[in-house]
């Protein structure tokens, strides 16, 4: 206990130290010098510092934003590094201290080399993600300029790499906020626009390690757009994403070739509003004491927490469990966290939908009868080989036909023309 307490003084008082060094330095302007003392900084366990001289650090940060220019190429990537473990340390930014990151990251991320964006992007989530930040102006810049996250967001021009993740990853930053009340229904709507963009252009496999990590990125985002409360759950929308499901719940199976994701639209029902089925059973009183123990549904914030814990997983540097030299013979793992999240999107879609909107959807990404090739959740169930992905699988399915029961029981005994374009056979 003892030893560990002489650590934490002395990483604080190191620290410190250099801290104040650098106040010095960056008067004179000593580049060389100055690298030098930030890569010492990094190299530091900052888990273990405590009492640090916020004042100093919040004067630093405004120094070396004023004097790093977008050709300090070094300079920019070491700077970088320092200000994700000082925001991970949880400091607080005073606001004009704020106001100069924000201006700094535009003009370096526009004019600097491209070999410094990795850095710039890892640590822009990073600040994006502060519980200060809530300037949605700024994000609309990010966003909407092409010299900045923009020109990383489509993929017309090259194929899809690491700089092209990070800048995914932003998006994440943007939505996982701490702060994250203030973003607009408008600016979820674009977020949700360019995700789907990406998806339906990563459908066919350019390089298999960054297409697999910005899929499952841009999952990650629909599950966080879905379960956010701003964005309603509209017949489009909810095609739009289970196109995205039905294309990717068979993805690397045999047999199914890759599918680019389209608009699902719902079939015509007749169906009413609310189904109203007479107990069969003589008792009746015993009939309604068992109606009254309901299933109980997930509460919608755990799986907002769910999420977020899932996203705040992944490191932000690229020495993650997903990172291997093995990776090309983990293609079957690979694909099959794809095929998990995809899953984890259908099943956020679920319970945070209208119960008779979804039955809507029912033969197109459940059932349909007999077809061989249907990509549909039923067939993914018996194809699926890894035990996780098809434990999500049944447990989707289980709570999908919980919520609707009244409407297979209508369709099945009540009226078997409440369809009106197809008939609805499960297996």
């Amino acid at each position: 206990m003892t030893l560990t307490n002489i650590n934490h003084t002395n990483y604080a008082t190191k620290f410190n130290y250099i801290v104040e060094k650098l106040l010095v330095l960056t008067k004179n302007y000593e580049t060389k010098l100055i690298n030098n003392y930030l890569c010492v900084l990094n190299n530091l366990d900052y888990r273990y510092l405590t009492d640090l001289n916020n004042d100093g650090v919040q004067l630093l940060i405004k120094q070396l934003c004023n004097i790093i220019t977008f050709a300090e190429t070094t300079l920019i990537q070491s700077f970088c590094r320092f200000l994700i473990n000082i925001i991970q340390n949880n400091i607080n930014f005073q606001e004009h201290i704020f106001i100069h990151c924000k201006q700094w990251f535009i003009e370096v991320f526009k004019f600097a080399l491209p070999i410094t964006h990795n850095d710039i992007l890892l640590a822009l989530k990073s600040f994006l993600m502060n519980k200060q930040f809530n300037d949605i102006d700024y994000l609309k810049l990010l966003i909407e300029d092409n010299q900045l996250l923009k020109k990383y967001l489509n993929s017309s021009d090259a194929q899809w790499n690491e700089t092209h993740y990070y800048a995914i990853n932003c998006l994440e930053g943007i939505l996982m906020s701490g702060n994250g009340v203030f973003i607009t229904k408008e600016l979820i709507y674009t977020i949700k626009n360019i995700t789907l963009n990406i998806v339906s252009s990563l459908y066919i496999n350019d390089n298999k390690y960054y297409h697999t990590k910005i899929l499952c990125s841009c999952l990650h985002i629909l599950q966080m757009i879905t379960v956010n409360e701003v964005l309603p759950h509209s017949i489009d929308f909810m095609g739009e994403i289970l196109g995205v499901v039905q294309a990717f719940l068979f993805y690397g199976l045999k047999d199914y070739s890759p599918l680019k994701p389209q608009l699902l639209r719902p079939a015509v029902m007749n169906l009413p509003e609310r189904i109203h089925v007479i107990p069969k059973c003589k008792n009746l009183k015993n009939h309604k004491a068992k109606l009254r123990k309901q299933p109980i549904k997930k509460v919608v914030t755990e799986v907002k927490n769910n999420i977020v814990l899932e996203c705040k997983g992944i490191n932000i540097y690229s020495s993650d469990s997903d990172t291997s030299d093995t990776e090309n013979s983990n293609s079957v793992i690979m694909d099959s966290k794809i095929r998990l999240e995809t899953v984890r999107l259908l099943q956020i879609l679920i319970e945070n939908s209208p119960s008779r909107e979804i039955f809507g959807f029912w033969p197109q990404i459940i059932a349909t009868g007999s077809r061989n090739n249907a990509r549909v959740l039923t067939r993914s169930i018996l194809k699926e080989s890894v035990s996780k992905v098809k434990q999500h699988m049944l447990s989707t399915l289980t709570e999908l036909l919980i919520d609707v029961k009244p409407f297979l029981i209508h369709a099945e005994e009540v009226d078997q023309m409440s369809f009106s374009t197809f008939l609805v056979q499960f297996l």
